[in-house]
């Protein structure tokens, strides 16, 4: 063999043990971030539910304003200004 191919050999174990490294390192921050990535998977799963059933959403609040009428009572003014401000923004933009 020679001085060439010795320093590739070099080189390219080099590269693998550094490659190593950084799976464990990927593989360490991966574990770290699983449980906020599937509670937002969660969320997300949530959401696109209910986006394709919006009835679920309306008894769910028709639950709450049975159960408790006043606190509803802010939920949907807040709502309200929620929406109003949405569509506001969304003429400005697309007229």
């Amino acid at each position: 063999m020679n001085n060439r191919q010795r320093e590739l050999a070099a080189r390219r174990a080099l590269l693998v043990a550094h490659a190593a490294l950084q799976r464990v390192e990927l593989a360490q921050t991966l574990t770290a971030l699983r449980r906020p990535l599937v509670l937002f998977d969660h969320g997300l799963g949530a959401v696109r539910n209910l986006a394709r059933h919006p009835h679920l959403l309306l008894a769910l609040m028709l639950g709450v304003a049975i159960i408790r009428p006043w606190r509803m009572l802010g939920t949907v003014r807040r709502g309200w200004l929620l929406w109003r401000a949405a569509l506001a923004v969304k003429n400005r933009l697309f007229g």
